[in-house]
């Protein structure tokens, strides 16, 4: 559930154009690291890391992409 507050919360906070494609990317890679690592994984700290450090290229690709 928190996951889900995080990527609603991170959209809105990017103005939801420019915080869509960021936050969905943010979501399948706390997703993957669970899944791949089969452990415990500080949720909030791994989103927004994510978040940061895939702003601007998921921002190009997915507006190319959109």
């Amino acid at each position: 559930m928190l996951l889900n507050i995080l990527w609603v919360a991170f959209t809105l906070l990017g103005l939801v154009i420019f915080g869509l494609f960021p936050a969905t990317i943010a979501l399948f890679a706390v997703i993957r690291k669970w899944i791949l690592e089969n452990e415990d994984t500080p949720i909030l700290q791994e989103f927004i890391k994510r978040y940061k450090a895939e702003f601007k290229m998921a921002n190009v690709i997915g507006i190319l992409f959109f």
